[in-house]
């Protein structure tokens, strides 16, 4: 987890679990291999099989890959992949292709991730991305912090702290404020897998 300038962590979440981060893998998309279907099969033997398998099989997981600019742009142009959606309906989705649209490829849905508009305070590296299965209960949860005042420490977080500020001087208004202190938690960070375009 890192702060809000989004390079000091605050916790390493592999470290305080003692588990070892995944390799970074690399789909060497500007060398594409001449055998037809090596990255196919790159992608559900580093990526798909070892996910389901590290989450336990689940039927409905399913692995979603959300990229960057450059990935996502490697990806649709790769020759492979071209190759495998030609005289397909499918074909014609790829070739009118949106930024910021999936589609699937190698048993995993790839997703050009939007972030926020300014592209860097929210977003994916453009040559990254970053795999994680879906349909795995528990695995990204919601937890409440508590509230941050002196009656409030030592007990369970709530959704919402409503609070009324009132006019001390004339007592004529108030002041309605609500905080939450939400923290979106990853119990499984072994099943997040980072991706890379060369």
């Amino acid at each position: 987890m890192v702060d809000a300038d989004g390079v000091t962590v605050l916790i390493d979440y592999f470290s305080a679990w003692g588990i070892a981060e995944p390799a970074e893998i690399d789909l060497d998309l500007d060398n594409p291999d001449p055998v037809m279907g090596a990255l196919a099969t790159k992608i559900r033997d580093q990526i798909v099989r070892p996910m389901i398998r590290a989450a336990g099989g689940a039927p409905t997981t399913r692995i979603e890959i959300l990229v960057g600019d450059a990935l996502y742009d490697g990806l649709i142009s790769h020759p492979e992949v071209r190759e495998t959606y030609l005289n397909q309906i499918a074909a014609q989705e790829l070739r009118n292709q949106a930024p910021f649209e999936s589609f699937t490829y190698g048993g995993a849905t790839w997703t050009n991730y939007r972030g926020s508009d300014d592209n860097s305070e929210i977003a994916i590296n453009t040559d990254k991305g970053v795999a994680f299965p879906r349909g795995v209960p528990g695995m990204f949860q919601h937890v409440m912090g508590p509230g941050e005042t002196f009656d409030l420490i030592n007990r369970l977080g709530k959704r919402v702290y409503p609070l009324l500020v009132s006019d001390r001087d004339r007592n004529a208004w108030v002041q309605p404020e609500i905080y939450a202190y939400p923290l979106m938690l990853n119990t499984r960070p072994d099943l997040l897998l980072k991706v890379k375009r060369t």
